[in-house]
């Protein structure tokens, strides 16, 4: 950042540049030189003058490659991206003062590769290398960057390039260790260790000679990093007892971007993983799930260690651990997943839908089914319900009497708005352990109507999709089936959602052609409707169809989006049995 922009209010902190980044005030006069290492055993003036000389010159030169610098970029406009992806990342600057590396003054980073130092190294940039950023600001980019394959990620994958800097000299100092000891054979490739007992993915199956090239490009990645940085802060020359003479000393103070504050940005940016204890999902399972990704940047959230369970029952709650998800998530605005919803666009997309920029809660219409059936579960909403809001004033399920409102696949809130935060406080309470069992649950299925009710009860504004449920799957033909069902139409196993530009956004129940009969048979869908009529297969089992609207096709990047969804599903399926790994990631 330029320094001219910067506050002239801003703290200016000293610290050791050491593992712990233990901040502590200095002394400025601490900075000068003793009186006593000023008196040198070599006489004369002469070699001070030519220290103060060389300095004069180095000042200059550092001078005239910072105003060189500063023209070349004088002609871009001051808030190029740049400038605002770091406001964004709200990197601070702080004065650093260097090791000088050498003799007593060494850091713990440093000598040969052992558990403490490669830790210590691995910690800089594993496992927050890798980020996610927003649709908007990818495409602000200079440089195009690619989604996160299969769509079903938060964003756009970026690695800040410190980083990535740091991989590559760890790489280089492991690579320079590798041939001067003795215990390393050359059966084993240390270029690409990662961390004790991990491979990157990315460079596990090439042969040992890629880790030459591997390392040829960390070298010259790193000559060009320090050329474009040009760290242009004066080393200085100080006298040294133990030369009995001048030397030069890079333990100096350097301004520096607050590494620990970008460090933080990226752990916010990891996408999580919310389970409920070791018997929802095993440190192995959790093992495996990690080992998929190979951007190291899933998070795990246990929420038996941020709620009390003796109240909640979470464990073995299932469906009730979402809301609580929502609520331990540290990110204000969330999206609520299932594992076995489908994404046909980012789900970022949900963030800019006219329905949650409105109220901050944005939920989808489950299936029109059983009109008339359910008479309890109705006569309760209405006990409840004394002045309905608009939102369900324009509900079909409570004009018409059809069964089910919401499908739970999917929600999107706003928890800085204090009406949704409330709100999601009410569905949290309606999946305790003695609501759901002797109400929610009871009266209704799951989870699903438990996320409008809360928000309806406690007055905070919400807004469900346009459509009830659609069908996603393959057309019918016309002729009538083997059981007298009439024909046409489209039949699948799932629900289809659709964003406000009648475009499939997002389906539940799995990339499977059938997840409850079949866990290993897929099939990509080629059409879709919605409004239509739904007729219902006789069991959990059993297709589904929708008739009486019309048929539409899915585009050519609608199914090449899912047809490398499946693909990415079949190498998950494959990993999970050479692991021998008991996980379903379609239920």
């Amino acid at each position: 950042m330029d320094a001219s922009r910067e506050s002239s209010t801003e703290r200016l902190v000293y610290r050791v540049d050491s593992p712990a980044s233990v901040e502590y005030e200095e002394d400025l006069d601490a900075l000068n030189w003793k009186k006593e290492t000023q008196k040198s055993s070599l006489s004369g003036g002469r070699l001070w003058m030519a220290v103060i000389v060389v300095l004069a010159l180095s000042l200059a030169l550092n001078v005239a490659l910072g105003a060189l610098l500063y023209d070349s970029v004088s002609s871009m406009n001051e808030t190029t991206f740049w400038d605002e992806f770091i406001l964004a990342l709200a990197i601070s600057h702080k004065l650093v003062k260097f090791h000088n590396s050498i003799n007593s003054d060494k850091t713990r980073y440093q000598g040969r590769p052992n558990e403490e130092n490669n830790k210590l190294w691995e910690r800089l940039y594993s496992p927050d290398e890798i980020s996610r950023i927003s649709h908007e600001q990818a495409t602000r980019l200079p440089n195009k960057t690619m989604p996160e394959a299969p769509y079903d990620g938060s964003g756009y994958l970026i690695v800040l390039n410190v980083f990535h800097n740091l991989h590559c000299l760890d790489s280089v100092r492991r690579a320079i260790y590798y041939f001067h000891d003795p215990r390393w054979t050359t059966g084993y490739n240390p270029y690409t260790r990662v961390t004790d007992g991990a491979v990157d993915s990315m460079l596990k199956d090439l042969p040992v000679n890629m880790g030459i090239d591997h390392i040829d490009h960390c070298i010259d990645i790193l000559r060009q990093q320090i050329m474009c940085s040009s760290d242009t802060t004066p080393n200085v020359f100080q006298f040294s007892p133990k030369d009995s003479g001048i030397r030069a000393f890079a333990s100096v103070l350097h301004k520096c971007r607050d590494f620990n504050k970008i460090k933080k940005w990226a752990e916010d940016h990891r996408a999580p993983i919310t389970y409920a204890g070791e018997d929802d999902l095993t440190r192995q399972q959790r093992d495996v799930l990690s080992a998929l990704d190979s951007t190291n940047n899933i998070d795990f959230v246990d929420v038996l260690s941020v709620f009390n369970d003796s109240h909640a029952g979470l464990r073995n709650g299932h469906w009730a651990i979402k809301p609580f998800a929502a609520l331990a998530s540290r990110f204000e605005e969330v999206i609520v997943i299932d594992a076995d919803a489908v994404f046909l666009q980012l789900p970022e997309k949900l963030f800019a839908q006219g329905p949650y920029r409105r109220t901050g809660a944005y939920l989808f219409h489950d299936r029109l089914l059983w009109q008339h059936a359910f008479r309890e579960r109705h006569d309760w909403w209405k006990d409840q319900i004394k002045e309905p809001s608009a939102a369900l004033n324009n509900s079909r399920v409570w004009i018409e009497d059809y069964a089910e409102e919401c499908d739970s696949g999917v929600a999107v809130l706003d928890k800085s708005r204090a009406e949704v935060f409330i709100g999601l406080l009410h569905i949290a309470w309606q999946n305790t352990h003695g609501v759901r069992e002797e109400v929610s649950y009871r009266l209704t299925y799951g989870d699903k109507e438990t996320w409008w009710l809360g928000l309806e009860l406690v007055g905070a504004g919400y807004e469900f999709e346009q459509h009830y449920g659609s069908i996603v799957g393959w057309e019918r033909d016309t002729q009538d089936d083997d059981n007298g069902a009439g024909g046409g139409g489209v039949c699948s196993f799932v629900i289809a959602h659709t964003d406000e530009d009648e475009r499939l956004l997002w389906f539940n129940g799995s990339l499977l052609k059938n997840k409850l009969a079949d866990p290993e048979s897929y099939k990509v869908p080629t059409a879709w409707m919605t409004d239509g009529v739904w007729q219902k297969g006789a069991t959990k089992e059993s297709m589904s169809c929708m008739v009486g609207a019309e048929v539409r096709k899915l585009t050519g990047e609608e199914q090449r989006i899912l047809q490398r969804s499946i693909e990415g599903a079949r190498r998950v399926d494959s990993i999970l049995k050479e692991n021998g790994t008991s996980l379903s990631l379609h239920q």
